[in-house]
């Protein structure tokens, strides 16, 4: 919390540190999941239950063996002349008291699909991925690059 000299005060929830100007930023962005990606392989659930723009845990879906994939559809980016710094996968998830003890967070970008593994605990916690560049082609991500991705999950032992 900042305070300022006569006792007003203000919460500040990120800071932006860059070695660049930043004055033709955009800003941060979310892309919210709005259809079924090319696959679902999981035990139960669907893209209906990740649909939500407001986090939900009473609904979700769930692997009991590894090797199970997930991906999913998101909204496109704003209108707008500018350039994309950066890409974060965010998955919200736990391990159960057997099978798979990771998950793989990642994108899908045409048939190409990079993952990075994350161990999982027995509560729900929030994992994330980001990527300043596009792990597919080593390149900064275009828009029309972002506006194609598909999130990917994959159960994982």
């Amino acid at each position: 919390m900042l305070q300022f000299g006569d006792g007003q005060g203000a919460a500040v929830s990120e800071i932006l540190i860059a070695s660049e100007d930043t004055r033709t930023f955009l800003g941060v962005t979310s892309l919210a999941p709005i259809g079924a990606g090319d696959t679902n392989t999981f035990d139960s659930g669907t893209y209906a239950d990740v649909d939500e723009i407001v986090l939900n845990d009473a609904d979700m879906f769930t692997s009991a063996v590894a090797g199970q994939i997930f991906n999913c559809t998101l909204t496109n980016l704003p209108a707008g002349d500018f350039v994309v710094r950066g890409v974060k996968i965010a998955t919200r998830a736990a391990r159960g008291a057997a099978g798979p003890s990771m998950l793989g967070i990642g994108i899908k970008s045409g048939t190409s699909v990079n993952r990075v593994n994350q161990t999982l605990t027995t509560g729900l916690a929030n994992y994330e991925r980001i990527m300043l560049v596009n792990p597919i082609t080593s390149a900064v991500f275009t828009n029309a690059e972002v506006d194609a991705l598909l999130a990917d999950d994959i159960s994982v032992t």
